[in-house]
């Protein structure tokens, strides 16, 4: 039996696709935010899903995040950038037991929907910025991605070839951004990322389980 890829608009730039097989027990659900590469954004971009990940205004911090997703049998919650072509990819993924494995019979895929909606659309914020501890946490964590690249001899040396092949080109852009560019982020800067993000990025959410 054949399970079809279901793919539709489901508001101005906002697309759905999913996929439906009785044989997973889990649900991974996932929001996309794709925008163009471009070098004076990219690495205030990065930082942003990792700063979401952090809480949201109901759960302010990890330890209530953490909580609420143990509430939803063992949640898991997910952050990630990545980069195809010219455009950067900002994802945040939440996989939980499907609904029929509930023992209320909970509808699991309506709550981890919820709380994904709300760590994305409704972030914790401290006087319209996010908070400085928690950005200047995610600056280092992002700054020791970027340093231990250059691990990982032949993933650096493609990354090197790409930029200085494509040096004026957006494909040539890292997706990480570099390290210059992490100390210029701040609080009010990674707010302003986000809200572009949200106002320009072509959004694709994806369903599977």
């Amino acid at each position: 039996m054949s399970y079809p890829l279901v793919r539709g608009c489901i508001a101005p730039g906002v697309y759905f696709s999913a996929i439906t097989d009785k044989k997973f027990k889990h649900n991974r659900m996932s929001v996309n935010l794709i925008a163009k590469l471009d070098r004076q954004k990219v690495t205030g971009r990065a930082v942003v899903p990792f700063i979401l990940r952090q809480g949201s205004k109901n759960c302010p911090d990890f330890t209530q995040l953490n909580k609420r997703l143990c509430d939803l049998y063992g949640a898991s919650l997910g952050a990630g950038v990545d980069k195809f072509g010219e455009y950067q990819i900002i994802a945040l993924g939440m996989i939980g037991v499907d609904s029929r494995f509930t023992l209320q019979g909970e509808d699991m895929v309506r709550a981890c929907a919820g709380l994904l909606a709300e760590i994305l659309l409704e972030p914790n914020i401290t006087d319209g910025k996010f908070d400085k501890k928690n950005t200047e946490l995610e600056k280092q964590n992002l700054l020791d991605t970027i340093q231990a690249e250059i691990n990982d001899k032949r993933t650096y040396a493609l990354q090197r070839l790409t930029r200085e092949m494509c040096r004026y080109e957006a494909f040539g852009v890292d997706k990480l951004g570099d390290e210059e560019t992490v100390a210029a982020v701040t609080p009010q800067g990674l707010w302003e990322r986000y809200q572009d993000l949200l106002s320009t990025a072509r959004v694709d959410v994806y369903y599977c389980g």
